[in-house]
This record gives structure tokens, C-alpha cells and sequence, in this order.
């Protein structure tokens, strides 16, 4: 089992897709101090802690404020994306979960399945 650190909606958008694997970069823990490599892993082993996400995401990568249409925009890219037979995206960035942390995360963590997509912008 791998927690995500970065790409829950590169995640998801290939979930949603049908794809089996995505490309990560796989960390021993969540500080990523040790590398373990980069490979492809399984969307159903994948957990995250977020409940879900807003397609409007209000904030671009620097921490400014983005124009609705650029945070639209943005998740149709991804999902435009993930249409491809083969991912176009840069790897998401995980931890390996051994059994001891897969015990004590595993109920308040969701697989990517069952985390929400909300259309809506956030107020």
C-alpha cells in the first residue's frame, strides 16, 4: 500500500480513465528522506487522507488566486491527459505503507476510488 503525498488528482483523473498503474516516485516515509525509486504502481493500492477535491481549486502554484476558468481548466487538462493509453504526467509522489502503518491509517485513509470530485467552487 502507498499514501500519496502529491497527485491525488493525477490519481484519480487515471481511475477514472480505467487505468490499472500510474508512475511514482516511492519514499520510505512521509518526510521523503529516503528514495526508494521511481516505478509503476497500482491505482487500487493507493490511499490518500484527502476526502475529496475541488475541481475549482482557488489557489495556482505559486499561492496566488487563479481565475476560475484556469482552475477549470486545469483538471480538464488532467482528465484530457489521463484519456491516453499511456499517462502523460510526471510521476506522484507516494510513501510505502509497511503493515504496521497500513494498520494504523488504513481507517481514515481512502483509496482514490472513493475520494469525491466536487464541481463546485468552494465559498
Amino acid at each position: 500500500m502507498y499514501r500519496i503525498h502529491d497527485g491525488v488528482k493525477r490519481a484519480k483523473a487515471s481511475q477514472l480513465a480505467g487505468h490499472k498503474e500510474i508512475l511514482a516516485t516511492v519514499f520510505t516515509d512521509f518526510s521523503e528522506t529516503v528514495l526508494l525509486g521511481t516505478r509503476m504502481v497500482r491505482i487500487d493500492e493507493l490511499r490518500t487522507d484527502r476526502l475529496s477535491f475541488a475541481i475549482h481549486n482557488g489557489v495556482d502554484v505559486l499561492g496566488f488566486a487563479a481565475a476560475m476558468e484556469d482552475r477549470t481548466h486545469r483538471w480538464e487538462s488532467i482528465c484530457s491527459g489521463a484519456a491516453n493509453s499511456e499517462l502523460p504526467f510526471p510521476p506522484i509522489y507516494v510513501s510505502e505503507l509497511d503493515e504496521d502503518a497500513y494498520e494504523l491509517f488504513k481507517d481514515w485513509m481512502l483509496t482514490v476510488e472513493n475520494v469525491h470530485v466536487e464541481d463546485e467552487p468552494s465559498r
